[in-house]
């Protein structure tokens, strides 16, 4: 079975590779920037929240011809996911640890 730290990696991956995408084909497409400026200006810009996802917006609707609301829902579901599986993990530890006591069997020793 996966565990929810690798679902939760490919979820965070999946939002920075979609962040980065958008705001690379922004900065290269939309306003024509040199390939060297562009890169400089991802590496400064994409990781920051805000920033990045509005230029990545405006890269994916531009150049990909997505509207605004499904690329805002595309984030928006990413994220859903993201602090969904934060919010089960983080709930999953007390409810199990308190059954171990009557089943030693559910005591998952991997992560110790």
């Amino acid at each position: 079975m996966i565990s929810f730290r690798v679902l939760l990696g490919i979820v965070f991956l999946s939002i920075g590779a979609l962040q980065f995408a958008g705001t690379w084909m922004c900065y290269t497409e939309v306003l024509e920037w040199n390939v060297i400026v562009s890169a400089i200006a991802l590496v400064v810009t994409a990781p920051i929240p805000v920033i990045g996802t509005v230029l990545s917006i405006i890269g994916c609707t531009q150049v990909l011809g997505w509207s605004v609301g499904f690329t805002i829902f595309v984030y928006v579901a990413l994220y859903a996911i993201y602090f969904a599986l934060i919010v089960v993990n983080r709930a999953k530890g007390p409810y199990w640890e308190s059954k171990a006591y009557d089943d030693p069997s559910l005591i998952d020793d991997s992560s110790r």
